[in-house]
């Protein structure tokens, strides 16, 4: 077998993980004098055993499946100076992919297939014929100046955020030697955009070739993939193997996609070659994630990218039908469960989740015409929404930063595949908006739909809660004077989510005010315990401490309607026994001002409970601008001032409270923010209360509103602006008593539930709004206005002669809904289907039957 030279401290093996009866792969070993440093020459032999030959055997340099099992086969190389080493393979053979009947279509078929090859080539020629708002021509021009300069270079510079080091690439590719890792790290991974930079060429020349079929571009085309072939491996640490390696995916999707673009132009001992290289380099060493079902965005990409490839060969390559078949059941099952997963990694890492997941679909259906995973309601509906409800107000493309995420996301790929293949309207409005000229557009919209703004597409459903990962978004709609809050309380504990539940954000007209240090830094110190840790978001600390538990929150209790948003967070377990309780919730009151409701126990009253809100460098109180270190009138109100806008924040605490101005040490370049030192009772219970006014012109040009809480009865009245009255049931309790109402037993709020609340009602008039937060009952006198056999959230709005409930059902329940008419129809908001109901005129009260979930019904007068 191969003999390599002496001075060996180790040997690398290509893996190979399965193999099917009858199915040969060469076995690639390399002697090194250390990690990823080769000994070149001939001076040690290799040899390899199969400790069950009937399943494996080794016919000289290569494996061979012969029967269904596993076979462990062990690799030893001998050096002339008498040093050996070994390594061992674990192999499964498995049975061959049962033939689903998938026919795969000519070359090309990946990027694009020969059809929409002619159509893209008629789209370029003739850029008028795109769909509206779609610049082909400046794309186009745009592309071939990327791709001349490609093949102008002799190299590029790959370089690194945290890290100094950089890869300086010359043609022809080699691969590159080990790199240090910066301080701080382990297995950094420099080789993840060095195989995005080589992908992203690719990719492009072959586009380029595709549209223009100029010989230049395929000649480059065909050297790159030669160079890459001859790679040792396309995973960057040998001793992870595909384990962990983005680059992995990157290179084989890189080559796969290439390959298919320009295999007309390729000799047949080259397809041989780059064929092979996919298959040893990419397909096999992946196999590893065979039967994973981790949702990891890595895990993700490397199922994305064997589907890619194992379609752009299998038709010469029939053992590649079992990757098809195996990242077929992986993405199918991803996407299922994704629909009702507690998971998230936050914005950005759905989105590279989701642009890999649309590349494997759409290559599907290109290749074979199946269309069941580009259809599928993951990709068509859960993730555009996400995108949309924490997208900033204002008109701004920046998204709410939770988990790991940047503020601005390219969302051009994912984008542009829903507006063509799922007809998706705001998708279209945001490409044609944002990103008209971004390059995905150019393959991936060649019709079409009409766009539709959000404000128009999600009309009647500004807000949404995401209650499976704990996420809510509360928002008066998208327009340049709008606002929204992000809120979170997740059990999600992926590496990308943060200690940070019960944490928002806040946009208003386009600024972030009330913030989130983004992206962490990975770098042990102050930087990583702000940006990962609780410190460095709007949560509680208990005696200078924050969340230990990464998730460990949950959404306990929602509601979206049109005059009335609610979420409650219950993040205790985030804190592992070191306090009783702690939820919030947050409330959206008629798309003008939020309230946050913070219901703290500690362990012991002496505990040290602070509340932090970040916001703005520029915190303003009574006309001055605060400095690190000055203390606040914790009974006035203050301001998060940005360049236009502002948010203005009032408090109540259920005892007297500190705030202070505070910066973290090591941390600073993430700005000042408010902590709150709270106070407890005897009982170690404290509440507060804050007042969050979105003001899109600056505090100056919005009147200051009044809030007024009050403890009664055991729980607090919380009034502003004196119009509207909400009753929060006392700290731990369901059932509140009595509240409001100055004393006249008709007004009088009562409530059996967490939180009541009614706008209007005085003097005997009709209420112009109620709602009802995890209860049974809400009663304005002897009134009954809301109730539920079983707790229940609902919200109603009245007008003359029509009312409007909105309902989130933890379970099936009996609603009543007093009305100041006589109805003579119900019907469900979204569908027009009539819906029966119950009418009593004794006492107006409607009666309804919902199952669980989220509903909208109307009734109206008659005419």
């Amino acid at each position: 077998m191969q003999r390599e030279a002496a001075m060996m401290t180790g040997i690398e093996v290509l893996t190979v993980r399965y193999l099917e009866p009858g199915e040969r792969a060469k076995l690639r070993v390399r002697a090194c004098r250390q990690p990823g440093v080769y000994i070149e020459g001939a001076a040690a032999t290799v040899s390899a055993t199969s400790a069950d030959p009937t399943v494996l055997r080794v016919e000289g340099d290569e494996l061979v499946g012969a029967a269904v099992g596993r076979a462990t086969v062990t690799v030893v190389a001998a050096a002339e100076d008498g040093t050996t080493c070994e390594e061992r393979l674990e192999i499964e053979v498995v049975a061959g992919a049962a033939r689903s009947g998938r026919e795969t279509a000519p070359h090309p078929r990946v990027l694009f297939t020969e059809e929409e090859r002619l159509r893209l080539k008629a789209r370029v020629a003739a850029p008028e014929t795109a769909p509206p708002g779609v610049d082909v021509a400046r794309i186009w021009r745009e592309l071939r100046e990327e791709g001349e300069a490609y093949l102008r270079e002799t190299g590029f510079r790959v370089t690194y955020l945290n890290a100094p080091d950089v890869i300086d690439v010359s043609y022809p590719l080699r691969q590159p030697a080990p790199l240090p890792n910066p301080a701080g790290y382990v297995d950094y991974p420099f080789w993840t955009m060095y195989s995005r930079r080589i992908e992203e060429r690719l990719v492009t020349l072959s586009t380029l070739y595709g549209v223009t079929e100029d010989d230049r571009y395929a000649a480059k085309v065909r050297s790159m993939l030669l160079d890459l072939a001859a790679y040792e491996r396309w995973y960057e640490f040998p001793r992870r193997g595909a384990e962990g390696n983005l680059s992995n995916a990157h290179f084989t999707i890189g080559v796969a996609s290439a390959y298919d673009a320009v295999y007309g132009t390729l000799s047949e001992e080259e397809r041989s070659v780059v064929r092979t290289a996919i298959l040893e380099k990419g397909l096999r060493p992946m196999a590893i994630d065979f039967g994973n079902d981790d949702q990891h965005n890595i895990i993700v990409a490397k199922q994305v990218a064997m589907m890619i490839a194992a379609l752009a060969i299998v038709d010469e390559e029939p053992a590649a039908g079992k990757y098809i078949e195996r990242t077929y059941d992986y993405i199918r099952t991803y996407l299922d469960q994704r629909v009702d997963s507690d998971e998230t990694e936050g914005l950005m890492y759905n989105n590279i989740a989701a642009k890999h997941l649309a590349q494997a679909a759409v290559a599907l259906k290109k290749a074979c015409g199946d269309a069941s995973l580009i259809e599928h309601r993951f990709l068509t509906e859960v993730v555009p929404e996400q995108f949309f409800y924490f997208q900033a107000a204002g008109g701004e493309a920046t998204f709410a930063t939770l988990s790991d995420c940047h503020p601005k996301l390219d969302l051009s790929y994912i984008m542009s595949l829903l507006a063509e293949n799922a007809s998706n309207a705001a998708a279209m409005w945001y490409v044609t908006t944002y990103e008209p000229a971004k390059q995905p557009l150019l393959l991936n919209l060649s019709r079409g739909t009409t766009p539709a703004a959000p404000d128009d597409y999600f009309r009647g459903r500004e807000s949404k809660a995401f209650p499976r990962i704990g996420w809510a978004a509360f928002r008066s709609g998208w327009g340049a004077k709008d606002h929204m809050l992000g809120f979170t309380s997740s059990p999600s504990a992926k590496g990308h989510n943060h200690l940070d539940q019960n944490h928002f954000v806040m946009n208003v007209a386009g600024e972030w005010l009330i913030r989130d240090p983004g992206y962490q830094d990975y770098r042990p110190g102050p930087k990583n315990e702000f940006t990962d840790g609780s410190v460095g978001h709007n949560v509680l600390l208990i005696n200078g401490r924050g969340q230990s538990r990464r998730g460990g929150g949950r959404l306990d209790a929602w509601l979206t309607s049109p005059s009335f948003d609610y979420g409650r967070g219950d993040a205790t377990d985030s804190y592992e026994g070191s306090l009783r309780r702690w939820k919030r919730s947050v409330l959206h009151v008629d798309k003008s001002y939020y309230l946050v409701i913070d219901d703290i126990a500690l362990n012991d009253p002496s505990d040290r409970a602070e509340l932090l809100l970040h916001g703005t460098p520029d915190i303003e109180q009574g006309g001055e601008k605060l400095a690190v270190g000055a203390m606040l009138d914790a009974a006035a109100p203050y301001a998060f001032r940005g360049e236009r806008a502002a948010v203005r924040v009032a408090g109540w605490t259920s005892a007297p409270a500190d705030a202070a101005v505070t910066a973290y040490a090591g941390a600073e370049e993430y700005g000042p923010y408010v902590t709150y030192r709270l106070s407890a009772d005897a009982a170690g219970e404290a509440i507060a209360v804050a007042l969050l006014e979105p003001c899109p012109d600056g505090v100056d040009a919005a009147p200051e509103r009044e809030l007024r809480v009050e403890a009664r009865d055991g729980g607090l009245l919380v009034a502003v602006d004196g119009a509207d009255r909400i009753v929060v049931a006392g700290p731990g309790r369901r059932v509140g008593a009595a509240g409001g109402g100055g004393g006249d037993p008709a007004e009088t709020i009562r409530l059996d539930g967490a939180l009541g609340r009614v706008r209007g009602a005085a003097n005997g008039a009709w209420p112009a709004a109620v709602a009802l937060a995890d209860g049974t009952r809400l009663a304005l006198g002897e009134r009954t206005l809301l109730a539920a056999s079983s707790p229940a959230n609902a919200a109603a709005t009245y007008e003359a002669a029509a009312a409007e409930l909105a309902a989130s059902l933890p379970q099936a329940a009996t609603i009543d809904v007093a009305l100041p008419f006589a109805p003579a129809s119900c019907v469900l908001l979204g569908t027009g289907e009539a819906l029966p109901f119950a009418f009593r005129p004794e006492d107006g009260v409607a009666t309804i039957e919902l199952p669980a979930g989220e509903h909208r019904a109307t009734w109206r007068a008659a005419e």
